[in-house]
């Protein structure tokens, strides 16, 4: 089994020492984010938070704003990696992404829909008719793909 890959490089790169690269910009980027703010708190400042003996203010706006923020963006990042890897393995297609073959497109249009035929429902009910309208489409294309066997790129 094959593990190793060339990316225009002379020597080959083994995926763990990329996914360990890549953690590591991931670790350095959010201890920038940590700092940057509309109040800027410096990596010392950082550091003395965590281990604390930071000023009540700085740790205040770590744990409640800027910790949060990082965690969030993570999580929403390896969620729509995975549902973009999940979609092009299912399409079998490698440049297949949610706009491109026009499952947003039926996100709203659903959301379109139920603004202009009912203005005055509540408003929980946009965000789960832009879920439904992606779904419908997504279980349109998977017809299409299926039906029609595009396995390929053309």
């Amino acid at each position: 089994m094959k593990l190793k890959r060339t990316f225009g490089l002379k020597s080959t790169l083994h995926p763990y020492s990329i996914i360990l690269v890549l953690t590591f910009i991931v670790l350095i980027l959010s201890m920038v984010s940590l700092g940057l703010g509309a109040i800027y708190i410096s990596p010392l400042e950082i550091l003395q938070n965590f281990l604390g003996n930071g000023m009540q203010s700085q740790t205040f706006i770590l744990h409640n704003y800027r910790i949060p923020r990082i965690l969030i963006a993570v999580i929403v990042g390896a969620g729509l990696a995975t549902a973009g890897a999940i979609l092009q393995g299912v399409l079998r297609n490698p440049l297949a992404s949610p706009d491109v073959i026009g499952v947003t497109k039926g996100a709203g249009l659903a959301a379109v829909i139920v603004i202009v035929l009912f203005p005055q429902s509540p408003i929980i009910i946009l965000p789960l008719s832009a879920f439904i309208g992606a779904a419908v489409m997504a279980a349109i294309l998977m017809i299409f793909v299926y039906k029609k066997e595009l396995n390929q790129i053309r």
